[in-house]
């Protein structure tokens, strides 16, 4: 099983993107797991926005 750190660097999260803003508490343990599984991994958003809009820029 890997950690909530390892989930979030395999979905392209950088090590220091913190999870919760200034002076909140912390997520739980349950709550981290499930915002990291749902989040689009940021390169694939990335790829697939390029996709979206290189077309309409090339015409």
């Amino acid at each position: 099983m890997i950690n909530a750190l390892e989930a979030a660097t395999l979905q392209g999260f950088p090590s220091t993107y913190e999870f919760h803003l200034p002076g909140e508490t912390a997520p739980s343990k349950l709550q981290l797991g499930k915002w990291i599984g749902d989040a689009v991994p940021m390169p694939l958003g990335h790829a697939a926005s390029l996709a979206a809009l290189l077309p309409g820029l090339s015409a």
